[in-house]
């Protein structure tokens, strides 16, 4: 099997567009849903990159830390993760 075999979109435009409008719209709704997904995958290793990297202080035996430092971190995760932060009021 070749890319083509596996492309659906491509399999349903070129096969029903000019027969079925109801293809071209599952076609749409399949390249939409693929690009929410790609940015999903994005924004997930985004925030794993910035939890993974961050060399804030912490004491594990002292159980010690920055914790602004930390908060910021998670809401900054957050803000990556959802687009917003829990305290934005418009979503900005």
């Amino acid at each position: 099997m070749n890319d083509y075999d596996h492309d659906i979109v491509m399999r349903l435009r070129n096969y029903y567009a000019t027969t079925f409008d109801l293809s071209t719209k599952a076609a749409d709704e399949i390249e939409r849903l693929r690009e929410r997904v790609r940015d999903l995958e994005k924004r997930h290793l985004d925030a794993s990159f910035l939890l993974a990297d961050w060399d804030g202080y912490y004491n594990p035996d002292a159980k010690q830390g920055n914790v602004e430092e930390l908060a910021s971190l998670i809401e900054d995760a957050y803000r990556i993760l959802q687009n917003k932060s829990w305290r934005d009021a418009d979503g900005q």
